[in-house]
Parts: structure tokens; C-alpha cells; sequence
């Protein structure tokens, strides 16, 4: 180094790489009590380093990032430009191996873009704080912005993954998210050690109506029940398992939430996350139960149709192990664009009680079974008869079939061991 450069122009950054649960991860760490990690050219060299390291023999990076922001006694224009260098690094680095920003204090202005261009964003509940727009400016700008940036405003909004309470809890958190990843992408399955037995049976799966527990049957599911819920919950839920010893990502609607349709919001989330595990080479499973799309989301000018057309986009182009089951009920373009190979799937099942229909069953019996509700004794009565046989037939899994829309009706009780059979058959998919 310069022997006129003062010791802490190099110090503020520690990096390098060492083993979580024996496999190689490569970090490095802010140090916040170095001119409260202020980043110069010195840090931006080391990390780049770091990156350096890691395109030539590809394993996760983990950064854990506190920092004020640039070093002041430094060109501004330097550190704008450093901060360019390292989205650039994290960007190109996408699709080699996972990376993992830990937000556990401030990450602000362009390291808020670093930290959003990993794969997953973990964040410290008490000191976490993401934005490019510094707080005390967005409260003058906007009123209700008491909670601007803060860990749970970036769970609500999809940037954070996870939201921990403290750094050993979040280091927990990334710990464990590792625990599922690959070291690198796209090398085919991804497998761990697990002791649950491949042929019990999956609970939870046994009724479609408005009160399924989605947590519960994922639980059941997945081996010895272990599963981490990654972004927030909402009409989509999302979430790693592991299934035959075999790490997948499941995106699933959920029933329960918003009367059962589907919120902008949620299918932004769900591309995110959908993204993530193609990049990886991770498969992914679509569990189905939703009544379709939130027209009054819609009708309120929400960009509805652009975040479907986003998931559907990603699905098309899917290149790791698909499979989609109906596991309720779906309606409209819901069917398409989650349960259907015509969007990508490699594989559609749907459990033997599920329903599949192009509208809400009622509202099909009036515009199409006209006729038939004009020769009933009482129309207005005995309408549900006419529902019931729409449910029983047309809108029955056996007519998805028989039209090979669908792969497979599945019973309640064999839903897992099915699921491992297609991942396991899916594993080696070019």
C-alpha cells in the first residue's frame, strides 16, 4: 500500500471466505465502528476482490452491510462510482452462485441497490434500515412516511426475504437460507440429509373449501416438516421445503387471504422469488387454490395485469423442474397461469376433490346454462342443483384430464409421494 495512506483508509471492511456446515462461503462484513463504515476506494477494492476470488471458483457471498454511506474526505463522484462497480459484480455474479445481503444497520442511497441485486435480503427488525431516499427527507416529502425503510416496511414491499431481531438472529436466518441453496447454480438437484421416511403420507390435503390451512399442509409436506417461509404472506405464499431430500421452492396461493383472489402485490413477489430459484437451477412447486384475480384491485388502477403477465413471463421461460398441482379450486386465467403446462409446467397434477372451472362455478350456470335454469321448477331454488352438477362434471378434474390439461388426479393421501417421484424423475432435466 501507499506508504503515506493512513492505517484506516484500509479498514472498514473485512473480507474473505471460510465454511458454513462444511461448504465454502465466501463474505465480507462493514464495520460500523471504523468513521461508521464509511466506504472509500480502499473497501470497494476489497470487495471487489472478493468477487475477484469468487467467479473463479463460484460459492455463495454473504454481505453483511452497515454503513453511513461514502467517505467524505474522498470524492463523492469515486464513491458513487464504486458503489456502480459493485452492483455491476453482484449483477454478472447472478446465475453463478446464490448471494446474500444482511442488512443489520444502515444500507442507503447506492448500496441499497447492491443489497436489492443479491438473491435474498435479510434484515435486521431493530437497526435495519434500506433506501436510497434518506429518511429524514422522505418525512418532509411525504407524511406518512413514519416507517420509511425500517425492516418491516421492506418485508411488507417485497425487498427483504427475512426479518430477524438482532445480528445473531439474522446470521441465524442466513445460516439457515444457506441450508438450502447450492453452492453454485445450476448444477442440476440440490439435495441435504433428512431421516423422514419418502413414503408416508401428507396431511392436510383432505378439504377444498375457504378454511384450508395452506401452513399446515405445506408443513405436512415437506421433510420433517421443515420449511422456511421466505417474503411475507399474503394471496401468495412462498417458501422453501425440502421434498425427498430435495431442496424446492413452493409458490402457493392461499385461500384465506383476500377472499381467495389474487393481489398485485403477491404476484410481483412471487416472479421475485420464482426468478431466484431459476437462476439457482432449484425447482419449483405451484400448489393451486384461488378463485382468480382481484377485479377490484384491478378496477382501482392497480398494475394487475402487469404482474401476472410478469410471473407468467417467468414461468414460460422456466428452466429448472415445474410441477403445478390444483390442490382446491382455480378459476379463470388462474388456471393457466398456475396449473397449466401450456405456461411451462413439465408436470400438472390435481388432487381428486379439486375443482377447475373457467369462472365462478355460479356465474358459469347462469351465462352458459341458461337454458337449463329456464327448464327447472323453481330457477331460482334449485340453481345449486345446476351448480353442483357443473362442479361434478365440467369443472371435475376428470374432464381436465380426459383432456390432458392434466398429468395425473391425485388422492389427499399420496400428494407427497407423488411429488417426490416427479422431482426425482425432473432432477436431471436439461
Amino acid at each position: 500500500r501507499n506508504a503515506d495512506a493512513e492505517p484506516s483508509d484500509f479498514e472498514g471492511i473485512v473480507a474473505g471466505y471460510g465454511a458454513v456446515d462444511g461448504r465454502l462461503v465466501y463474505a465480507f462484513s462493514q464495520d460500523y465502528s471504523v468513521m461508521n463504515g464509511a466506504v472509500g476506494a480502499a473497501q470497494f477494492k476489497k470487495i471487489l476482490a472478493l468477487y475477484d476470488m469468487a467467479e473463479k471458483n463460484p460459492a455463495p457471498v454473504v454481505a453483511m452491510l452497515d454503513s453511513n454511506g461514502a467517505k467524505l474526505t474522498e470524492g463523492l463522484l469515486d464513491a458513487l462510482y464504486g458503489y456502480g462497480e459493485i452492483v455491476r459484480r453482484a449483477s454478472t455474479y447472478r446465475g453463478a452462485a446464490p448471494q446474500i445481503a444482511l442488512v443489520m444497520g444502515v444500507c442507503g442511497g447506492s448500496a441499497a441497490l447492491y443489497a436489492n441485486a443479491c438473491d435474498f435480503m435479510i434484515m435486521d427488525e431493530q437497526n435495519g434500515r434500506l433506501f436510497i431516499t434518506p429518511p429524514s427527507v422522505a418525512k418532509v416529502l411525504h407524511k406518512d412516511a413514519a416507517d420509511f425503510g425500517t425492516a418491516s416496511a421492506c418485508l411488507q414491499n417485497g425487498n427483504a426475504a427475512l426479518m430477524a431481531k438482532g445480528e445473531n438472529a439474522v446470521l441465524s436466518n442466513a445460516r439457515r437460507l444457506l441450508g438450502f441453496l447450492p453452492t453454485r447454480c445450476g448444477k442440476g438437484a440440490f439435495y441435504t440429509e433428512s431421516e423422514d421416511d419418502l413414503n408416508r403420507p401428507a396431511s392436510g390435503f383432505e378439504t377444498v373449501d375457504d378454511s384450508f390451512d395452506l401452513d399446515a399442509a405445506i408443513t405436512s409436506l415437506a421433510d420433517d416438516g421443515n420449511v422456511l417461509p421466505v417474503y411475507i404472506s399474503g394471496s401468495v405464499a412462498t417458501c422453501f421445503v425440502t421434498l425427498g431430500f430435495q431442496t424446492v421452492g413452493i409458490i402457493a396461493t392461499d385461500i384465506r387471504v383476500n377472499d381467495g383472489y389474487l393481489l398485485p402485490d403477491d404476484l410481483f413477489v412471487a416472479a421475485k422469488f420464482a426468478q431466484a430459484l431459476e437462476r439457482m437451477g432449484l425447482p419449483a412447486l405451484v400448489l393451486v387454490n384461488t378463485k382468480g384475480f382481484d377485479a377490484k384491485a384491478e378496477a382501482s388502477g392497480s398494475p394487475l395485469i402487469t404482474a401476472a403477465s410478469t410471473l407468467a413471463n417467468v414461468f414460460s421461460s422456466f428452466s429448472a423442474p415445474l410441477v403445478s398441482v390444483v390442490i382446491g379450486k382455480v378459476w379463470g386465467a388462474a388456471f393457466p397461469l398456475f396449473a397449466s403446462k401450456a405456461i411451462g409446467a413439465d408436470l400438472a397434477f390435481s388432487l381428486e376433490n379439486a375443482l377447475i372451472s373457467l369462472m365462478n362455478p355460479l356465474s358459469a350456470v347462469e351465462f352458459l346454462w341458461n337454458d337449463k335454469i329456464a327448464a327447472l321448477n323453481n330457477p331460482i331454488t334449485d340453481k345449486d342443483t345446476l351448480v353442483n352438477l357443473w362442479n361434478n362434471t365440467v369443472a371435475s378434474p376428470i374432464a381436465a384430464a380426459y383432456d390432458g390439461k392434466i398429468d395425473a388426479i391425485l388422492s389427499p393421501g399420496e400428494i407427497r409421494q407423488r411429488l417426490i417421484a416427479a422431482f426425482d424423475m425432473l432432477s436431471s432435466k436439461i
